[in-house]
């Protein structure tokens, strides 16, 4: 069941009515249906453009908007499209800090096909390209946040380059201090594991979970209101 849910997740197969009927017929089927959470963000045109490109082996432009809120506009290589916490994503040889980088498919708009092929360097990066590694690259400007990770929430930690060897507390709670590059994403991505995953520091990561937290009660109050 959670895997039709997260292939109707999946753009050309998210107004599938087959899957929609078989989601709905092993629901009955099953005594306690397990909760999914696959979001379909509202990303479908420019996953369609960066599928064909990647087919046909062609480069990409689009308007980019960084961790740091900077909007630029980006030639990329495509190569690989990523899901990851509900969220797409694409790696690609980036032509402006010409490297391998990861890009968050929600923070890309205007994507379009340009009339030129891959680069040889992109092809050669490709070669090296690990479809494992962690989806938050770390880089100069990132912020250490600081993790308190029940065995639930372990996940959390692979999402990004873990600075140290996360330390083992009571029980199985393990300490862990990541790297990222765009705190605001750290909200919903503590939120997600409720009380298996806690922020130690620093005061603006913190802050960020607990406004994610507020706003996320303002509206649930408010939908409560409105019913």
């Amino acid at each position: 069941l959670s895997g039709l849910s997260y292939l109707s997740s999946i753009p050309e197969f998210a107004e599938s009515a087959e899957i929609e009927e078989l989601i709905a017929l092993l629901s009955h089927t099953q005594e306690s249906a397990p909760e999914v959470a696959f979001q379909l963000n509202d990303i479908d045109a420019d996953m369609k453009v960066l599928q064909r490109a990647i087919l046909t082996n062609h480069r990409i432009s689009c308007r980019y908007v960084n961790g740091r809120g900077e909007e630029s506009i980006r030639e990329i290589d495509p190569l690989l499209l990523v899901s990851e916490e509900n969220n797409w994503y694409l790696r690609g040889y980036c032509l402006k800090n010409l490297g391998i980088r990861t890009f968050r498919l929600d923070h890309m708009v205007d994507a379009e096909i340009l009339e030129v092929p891959r680069g040889d360097d992109a092809l050669e990066a490709a070669k090296a390209l690990d479809e494992t590694a962690p989806i938050y690259g770390p880089s100069t400007s990132d912020i250490e946040v600081e993790l308190e990770l029940a065995p639930e929430a372990y996940k959390l930690a692979s999402l990004s380059k873990v600075v140290e060897e996360p330390k083992k507390g009571e029980s199985e709670i393990i300490r862990a201090t990541i790297k990222l590059g765009y705190l605001p994403d750290l909200g919903p991505l503590v939120a997600r594991y409720g009380a298996s995953a806690k922020v130690i520091g620093p005061k603006e990561a913190r802050d960020v979970v607990r406004k994610f937290a507020e706003a996320a009660l303002s509206n649930h109050s408010s939908e409560s209101i409105s019913e």
